[in-house]
């Protein structure tokens, strides 16, 4: 906290520099009423990891693997399974509107319960979708019952479509191989490490291409935009996580 407050203090000091347009774009608030201040089809790429209804703290408590501590934290905000529905049906619908003509969406899902009603829901809200979904794959899996379950080395994300775009990186797999974050390394639960978000996000994106985060979490999708010239902007409930995206930020973006 305080290492974020003296980088910010010094960023404000220099009000035209890349590190202070980023920190400004990291935005403490309800992503419901941000989004409300937002004009019509202005938006490349959206990119939306949003708290997966999977109990994950009760999921992590249960977990020996010192990785799994931050997920602890009392300020990472989780979705009740009921709510699910109704939370991710309106953050599309308002996600939709923001999107320009031929725009991408990226969605992160748990794949047990959640993958058919996400792709309903897509659906719903007028994207065109596939069920080949994008894959992250991990060196080490994980898994509560080790004598029941293989354990999970994967994480999944639709990608969607408004219009009729074209890939940035056209014919690329499905499957982006990365180590996680360590876990002395991690501000987030379910923190990403920087160079997948930079290369899914390039595969999806060019250029200049604005893109919005509606669940910043650590923010890694911001930096890995910065670095690409492209132009991020996201929400954020919880405070603490955006003290630790400041101090990673300080150190990437100069």
């Amino acid at each position: 906290a305080e290492l974020a407050k003296r980088t910010i203090s010094q960023a404000d000091g220099e009000p035209s520099s890349k590190l202070k347009g980023l920190i400004d774009r990291y935005i403490i608030g309800d992503f419901f009423e941000g989004v409300k201040k937002l004009p019509d089809g202005c938006f490349n790429l959206v990119e939306i990891d949003p708290p997966y209804a999977v109990a994950l703290h009760d999921v992590k408590r249960n977990t020996t693997n010192a990785a799994d501590l931050t997920a602890r934290r009392a300020d990472y905000n989780e979705i009740l399974a009921k709510d699910y529905v109704a939370f991710i049906d309106r953050t599309l619908a308002e996600c939709y509107r923001v999107m320009s003509e031929h725009s991408w969406l990226l969605l992160w899902h748990a794949p047990d319960p959640w993958f058919e009603v996400l792709y309903q829901l897509l659906e719903k809200n007028n994207f065109a979708a596939t069920r080949l979904t994008g894959h992250w794959i991990k060196p080490i899996g994980q898994t509560n019952q080790p004598s029941r379950y293989l354990a999970n080395a994967c994480e999944s994300f639709f990608y969607a479509w408004k219009g009729a775009p074209t890939l940035a990186r056209a014919g690329r797999t499905n499957v982006f191989a990365y180590n996680p974050v360590p876990a002395t390394r991690k501000i987030h639960p379910t923190e990403r490490p920087l160079e997948l978000m930079q290369e899914i996000i390039s595969t999806f994106a060019w250029e200049g291409s604005r893109v919005l985060v509606p669940f910043l979490g650590s923010g890694k999708t911001l930096i890995a935009a910065e670095t690409l010239s492209m132009n991020a902007v996201g929400f954020e409930l919880s405070p603490s996580y955006k003290e630790g995206f400041v101090v990673q930020a300080s150190e990437l973006i100069r």
